[in-house]
């Protein structure tokens, strides 16, 4: 690229183009067994001159039979690093020879196969290989890993050694026996030998000082930009959702501020995109300017719901705003024609990283008038000479990164309505034009994880911000991921061009649970409630981890070195705290002990790993909140007045609080509700009136029939 230096590359791990199947009528010198897959990040490498197998027995066996070592290399399609080095290695016939002379190759996509990524990844680590993408593992034929990297150039450079000296020596240290391979295969065994089971107190013996929970986190936000740290910032939402669940319980005024400034600047920094709207993945800065210009679908749906509920939660109209236009732009340009969400889109067009979203001054002057480009410039702050800095090179680069300064801020807040119009008129022909260039290719992957992470953002903003369209695009996509990605009653983790595979793992099962939990709360359809509730059993059923909380992948999966499980919420929530969040609302929903007692479990789990890693244990901390938090169980009853049911469920359908847990029962669901949720059996309807019943705290209120005194029992923030 022209206009980042290499130093600065390394830090952002920029994207590069998607290939699809190679076109019909281009001739290629080599094509492997990765041109049948379906993979994107597979596709890339069909036509290198290494004969790469992708993940399966097929390349064991020809390893042991060979007696050749394994070498592993797993990536993503949109990873800087992973595009450099095929250029330099795998496109290379001279790495290419040597490679299928002495190894056999295996290509591994990690975000379709999560699961391989945390095994090898987890493995690299006991290595010493560093972590990070493209990681290089090596194995022995039967899959014994001792040697582990992450980038190799063919030739020494940046420091790293070259692949063309590294594959000779490990080749022959597997080969001759050699005492470094055995250490580091036994480093290995050690470190994954099975452990004897804690015993976990009891849930009442441990105790979470959520005040502190949240004064300390609070404390990791960066004071002036928002976000946490002071480098890099990526915007894990998922901690401002935490904040603003104990903000919502508690009135805690410094939490609410610390999200409000994170988004405020999220919403005027370059990691926005200020003409087509979306979140860009992160900024290689401590001041959200200067982004890596992919854009994830994971990143759109909770930077939006934290958007969505700080404004249902304060009125802030700038939120909503906010969370409209992601909405927006993932409609636009992240949703297949049946519905569902793809998974990202680049960040290189004509092999440049940027280029789509980047605005030269003399490009800007031509395309507005005089005084239009004068107010635009004052608030996007456009300079002549660019208005960035590269710095490493501390060179000014020849474009600019639109961003809104704080004297920008104060123009936009000062604007006459005339003049904010005219800005939206400015940014609506910038969008027409910038949609003529080459657009940065789009991954089209539907991943079932990703897409129940954006339906339970839409769904629940939908019903936040009372936007019908919202909720109704959840529910397309949803019955996309039902009907294209369950196969023989299990749910499958990738669908592509027709294709669905790769058994569905711990995320895929709670993230789209959350999903269904959401929309049953805005719909009432009992079909919803019904998933989650399948979704969880089979959670509970084939994924439970010998030393407690849920594996990464279930009883049903092929057998790895070990089997994965993840706490962590990091740049997407953890399998296993999306699970605590929907048994907690399973068991008020249901009234079922299988789940409040999986809820407990976990949430011992969590609690005594909390104090070490409240960061990045956020979304568990978000249930352990809603449990503190004053709930209602309400079960409306409707004898068949539509409109009189509306009206006695609105104010509970409207609540901002996560803790309303409302049945809808009709004549026509009554028997599926009562299956689900058997404590609704006996409600009825008092003298064929729709009617409500309303618990809180363990305790339940004198049925009602009239919707003001039903609005009145609801005191959630009391």
């Amino acid at each position: 690229m022209k206009h980042l230096s290499k130093k600065l590359l390394l830090y952002a791990c920029l994207a590069m183009p998607l290939v699809g199947v190679a076109e019909p009528n281009v001739s290629h010198s080599h094509t492997n067994l990765l041109a049948k897959e379906k993979s994107p990040y597979l596709l890339q490498h069909a036509h290198n001159p290494v004969n790469w197998f992708p993940w399966g027995e097929e390349a064991f066996a020809k390893a042991k039979k060979e007696g050749k070592p394994i070498f592993l290399s797993v990536g993503y399609a949109t990873c800087h690093w992973c595009h450099v080095m095929e250029e330099e290695c795998f496109k290379d016939e001279e790495v290419g020879a040597l490679l299928n002379r002495y190894f056999v190759s295996i290509k591994v996509d990690r975000e379709e196969r999560p699961d391989l990524d945390a095994v090898y990844m987890r493995v690299a680590g006991y290595l010493g290989g560093g972590n990070g993408w493209p990681l290089t593992v090596v194995m022995t034929p039967d899959g014994k890993p001792y040697f582990a990297g992450t980038f190799f150039p063919k030739h020494r450079k940046y420091g790293i050694e070259g692949l063309m000296t590294v594959l000779p020596r490990i080749y022959r240290q597997v080969r001759y026996s050699s005492s470094i391979t055995d250490e580091a295969i036994a480093r290995v065994e050690r470190r994954l030998a099975p452990r004897p089971a804690m015993k976990l107190p009891d849930p009442g013996e441990i105790e979470v000082d959520l005040d502190e929970t949240c004064s300390v986190m609070v404390g990791m936000v960066d004071p002036f930009s928002g976000g946490t740290g002071r480098g890099m910032k990526f915007p894990r939402s998922h901690q401002l959702l935490y904040m603003l669940e104990h903000a919502r319980r508690t009135g805690n005024k410094a939490a609410l501020a610390a999200v409000k400034l994170t988004l405020d600047n999220i919403r005027h920094g370059g990691i926005y995109d200020q003409i087509g709207f979306g979140i860009h993945r992160y900024t290689v800065d401590g001041v959200w300017f200067v982004p890596h210009f992919e854009k994830m679908l994971y990143n759109q749906a909770q930077v939006a719901l934290a958007a969505a509920r700080y404004y249902a939660l304060t009125g802030d109209k700038k939120m909503r705003a906010m969370a409209e236009e992601i909405y927006r732009y993932v409609l636009r340009d992240l949703t297949s024609p049946e519905g569902a969400f793809y998974s990202a889109e680049d960040a290189d067009s004509e092999g440049e990283e940027g280029l789509f979203y980047l605005w030269t001054y003399d490009e800007l002057q031509k395309h507005l008038s005089p005084e239009e480009f004068k107010l635009f410039s004052s608030v996007f702050a456009v300079e002549k000479e660019g208005n960035w800095i590269d710095r490493t090179s501390n060179e000014r680069q020849p474009n600019n990164i639109l961003r809104i300064l704080p004297e920008g801020q104060k123009v936009l807040g000062e604007l006459p309505p005339e003049q904010t119009a005219t800005m939206e008129t400015i940014r609506k022909r910038l969008l027409e034009i910038r949609a003529k260039r080459p657009r940065p290719l789009l991954d089209d992957k539907v991943l079932a994880d990703w897409n129940g992470l954006m339906i339970a953002s839409m769904a629940e903003s939908g019903r936040l911000l009372a936007d019908a369209a919202l909720v109704e695009a959840a529910r397309k996509a949803y019955s996309f991921i039902a009907a294209k990605l369950y196969q023989d009653r299990r749910l499958l983790h990738r669908w592509r061009d027709g294709d669905a595979a790769i058994p569905g793992m711990l995320s895929d099962h709670t993230f789209l649970a959350w999903g269904a939990i959401e929309l049953y709360r805005c719909t009432q359809d009992v079909q919803y409630l019904d998933h989650a509730c399948s979704l969880m059993d089979s959670v509970i059923d084939d994924f439970q981890a010998d030393d407690g909380g849920f594996n990464m992948t279930s009883k049903h999966a092929e057998k790895l070195l070990f089997k994965p499980s993840n706490f962590s919420d990091m740049a997407l929530p953890s399998g296993n705290s999306v699970a605590l969040l929907v048994l907690t609302a399973l068991a008020r929903y249901t009234g079922l002990e299988k789940y409040e007692k999986e809820r407990q479990e976990l949430d011992v789990l969590f609690a005594l790993s909390l104090p070490r890693s409240i960061d990045r244990r956020t979304i568990s901390t978000m249930a352990m909140e809603e449990q503190k938090a004053k709930s209602f169980e309400v079960v409306v009853v409707s004898p068949g007045d539509a409109k009189d049911a509306a009206a006695m469920r609105e104010p509970f359908r409207a609540a901002s609080s996560q803790n309303v847990y409302l049945h809808l029962k009709t004549t026509s669901n009554a028997k599926a509700l009562a299956k689900l949720a058997p404590f609704t059996r006996d409600y009825k309807a008092i003298d064929r009136k729709t009617t409500a019943y309303i618990c809180t705290n363990f305790a339940c209120q004198a049925p009602t029939t009239d919707p003001r005194k039903a609005e009145e029992m609801l005191k959630v923030d009391k």
